[in-house]
């Protein structure tokens, strides 16, 4: 009966550490925030490039920033971060927040970052503005 009851609380403890290291160690979870010019509608396109820029690296706080250009456009010499687990945010450079949608959602038509299909290789696709113009860009590029 003894050995019964520490089996069950050695697995209640394994268990709990398990849970324990997800929630507080989440190797390779990070934030990559995209800072969009002020006033920014339209595509943005990253793509990876040998002359491209490195991504900023805030390694304390687990978050890589990603600066688009004002022509929506992104060269990264190593986009490597963005192809591994992570959360997403996106603002304007003055700070206001850009909420994150995909265009299978259920959404109602509002301003977003519309995130609408697998891109190509070595490259990531999003789209700011309303829902309809997001599908016709996305329909576009099939």
């Amino acid at each position: 009966m003894r050995r019964k009851h520490l089996l069950s609380a050695f697995a209640l403890l394994t268990a709990l550490a398990i849970v324990l290291l997800l929630v507080f160690v989440q190797p390779g979870v990070h934030e990559i925030e995209y800072v969009i010019p002020n006033g920014y509608s339209g595509p943005v396109i990253v793509r990876e490039a040998p002359d491209g820029v490195v991504l900023e690296h805030l390694p304390a706080e687990r978050k890589y920033i990603a600066r688009v250009g004002p022509d929506g456009q992104l060269q990264l010499k190593d986009a490597k971060p963005l192809r591994l687990w992570h959360t997403l945010s996106i603002r304007y450079e003055a700070g206001a927040s850009i909420p994150h949608r995909r265009v299978t959602d259920q959404a109602e038509d509002e301003f977003a970052w519309w995130e609408g299909y697998e891109a190509e290789e070595n490259e990531f696709v999003g789209f700011i503005g309303q829902l309809e113009d997001a599908k016709a860009f996305y329909e576009s590029r099939r």
